[in-house]
């Protein structure tokens, strides 16, 4: 007749039920609310009404599923040239400047045409929504241009 979607909680140290979907209902369940990046673990049962009584399977094997990164639109713009981070490293490909009350120094993320980068380094033109991305020559960056792009997050 249906089935029991259980969440595993780490406070209570069992499988707790979130939903469930009777069989009328798309066989179909969406966990919303959950933080970004974080990972998760799902068991089901199925159930049964039989004479006003209410059979359940035995749970399920662990099904694990991970949320989505967070997303964030910036502008961005390209630099080259060499020289010291922010966080002390010296500057290398695939690692960007940031506003650190935006994105934390030390978060990874991804920048769509630049590929994976993390947060090293700061700027004095870097306010808000706005990153930096170090390219190794400067015809590289010049190149790259000012280019709005959408950024995952892996907070």
């Amino acid at each position: 007749d249906g089935y029991k979607v259980y969440r595993y909680s780490k406070e209570k140290k069992k499988y707790v039920l979130k939903k469930t979907i009777n069989s009328g209902d798309k066989h179909k369940y969406i966990d919303k609310g959950l933080k970004a990046n974080r990972s998760k673990t799902y068991k089901v049962a199925a159930f049964k009404k039989v004479d006003g009584k209410v059979y359940k399977s035995k749970k399920s094997k662990k099904a694990k599923g991970k949320t989505e990164p967070r997303t964030l639109t910036v502008k961005t713009t390209a630099y080259s040239g060499g020289g010291i981070t922010a966080s002390g490293k010296r500057v290398k490909v695939g690692m960007i400047a940031v506003d650190p009350r935006v994105i934390k120094l030390g978060t990874k993320v991804y920048v769509p045409g630049y590929g994976n980068a993390c947060a090293e380094d700061t700027g004095g033109a870097i306010k808000g929504n706005i990153i930096d991305l170090y390219m190794s020559s400067n015809s590289q960056a010049i190149n790259w241009g000012r280019r709005t792009v959408t950024i995952k997050i892996y907070d």
